[in-house]
């Protein structure tokens, strides 16, 4: 009994050092090796730019990048599936957009989040120290 299990032991162990099958492996190389481009711009309530927003994948949040200057973006994305970005800028409402291979490029208009500054949301207190 004792030498069955150190048998099967032994083929566990060489199953698990086996690579992926070539399928599935190259599935997953070619999901991470085609991807997308992502294209937008981001404006306020009167389509003037909003430089420094904050645009992540929700589903892996090392996709970000901030809005230059213009308020344009470019994202790559390393997979070919679709993914939701979160769209994000201090005193305004969050956005949440969906990008996929078929739908690459967004435009979103943040509106200002005035309940921010009815709870005080502001940066600085008001009054000297």
């Amino acid at each position: 009994m004792k030498h069955l299990h150190s048998k099967l032991l032994t083929a566990l162990l060489l199953l698990l050092a086996l690579p992926l099958p070539s399928a599935v492996a190259e599935e997953m190389a070619g999901e991470q090796a085609e991807g997308y481009k992502v294209t937008g711009l981001v404006t306020d309530q009167t389509d003037q730019p909003l430089p420094g927003v904050t645009i992540i994948a929700k589903e892996d949040h090392k996709i970000a990048c901030y809005s230059d200057v213009n308020g344009a973006f470019t994202l790559h994305i390393p997979y070919s599936r679709a993914l939701t970005l979160q769209i994000s800028y201090i005193g305004m409402i969050s956005q949440e957009v969906t990008v996929s291979p078929s739908n690459p490029s967004v435009k979103v208009r943040l509106k200002d989040d005035v309940s921010a500054d009815e709870r005080g949301g502001g940066l600085c207190p008001q009054g000297g120290s």
